[in-house]
């Protein structure tokens, strides 16, 4: 799924407003393009925001060129009355950035958040200063690897392909995660990359 968006929240998956205790939980996100347009008067603040629990966010990628760029490609976050976020893992995802920026966050979780899981993900902004996969301090946050890559260790990005090159990501080290597919929906072997949303590299 291509998702392009414009405003504050492009996907938002939870309550209606801060004052309604509207519980959602149990959704998996996977395999899609987030990508913001260009030159829209109202820039993308977050593709995608998580004011839910017990979610996957796996296989996708997020194109954040253009979104503002003091804020981040996914929040997980309580809205307002229901329930705190619990539960949510967010896996091999790639994240790509070509325009500048003081600071980016990758993932911004919410204080009060628990049990939340990042793992083996991609990061790409060669322009941002400070590139952050997260900067959340919860007891309860997994965060494993997950690596920042140059723009030139990916195979074409300006095409829309954002494999990372085989060199780029010979010898890393990834997280058995259960993902036995990839953003294209090809099954992801153990011989495969375990990196980023796509399960095969190139040159």
């Amino acid at each position: 799924n291509l998702i392009v968006g414009s405003g504050d929240y492009p996907v938002a998956i939870g309550p209606e407003n801060g004052s309604q205790d509207q519980r959602v939980s149990n959704a998996l996100i996977e395999g899609n393009y987030f990508f913001a347009p260009t030159h829209h008067p109202k820039k993308v603040m977050v593709p995608l925001m998580l004011w839910m629990s017990d979610a996957t966010v796996k296989n996708n990628i997020f194109n954040t060129t253009q979104i503002q760029s003091w804020v981040h490609a996914i929040g997980i976050k309580q809205r307002g009355i229901e329930p705190s976020p619990r539960n949510i893992r967010v896996i091999n995802n790639t994240m790509y950035k070509e325009d500048s920026a003081n600071t980016f966050t990758f993932v911004s979780i919410g204080s009060s958040a628990q049990n939340i899981e990042v793992t083996n993900n991609l990061l790409v902004a060669d322009q941002v200063n400070s590139l952050q996969t997260t900067s959340s301090t919860i007891g309860s946050l997994i965060l494993e690897n997950n690596y920042h890559l140059s723009e030139l260790e990916l195979v074409n990005p300006t095409a829309h392909n954002y494999r990372p090159r085989c060199l780029a990501v010979s010898g890393l080290n990834s997280s058995n995660v259960h993902n036995f597919r990839d953003y294209y929906g090809l099954p992801r072997a153990e011989s495969d990359i375990q990196l980023g949303a796509t399960a095969s590299c190139g040159n």
